[in-house]
C-alpha cells in the first residue's frame, strides 16, 4: 500500500521532452500498465497505438485536430 501511495502522491507532469528513445523494456512496462489501467465499468475497451517514428507521429497530429 506505501508503494502505491508514494506513486500517486509523487506523479509529475512532463512538459518537456528528449529526442533520446525509450528502450523497448520500458516501452513494454509502460503499455502493460495501460492495459492494465481500469476502465468505466471495468469494460477496457482499450485501442493503443505506438508510434515511435517522428514523421508518422507529425501526420498523425494533422488526423487528430482534424486538419486532413
Amino acid at each position: 500500500m506505501a508503494e502505491t501511495w508514494e506513486a500517486v502522491t509523487s506523479r509529475r507532469n512532463v512538459r518537456s521532452y528528449t529526442d533520446q528513445p525509450i528502450s523497448d523494456a520500458d516501452l513494454g512496462r509502460i503499455l502493460e500498465g495501460a492495459r492494465r489501467t481500469p476502465s468505466a465499468s471495468n469494460r477496457q475497451h482499450w485501442d493503443l497505438v505506438v508510434v515511435t517514428d517522428r514523421e508518422q507521429l507529425a501526420e498523425l497530429e494533422i488526423v487528430h485536430r482534424g486538419r486532413w
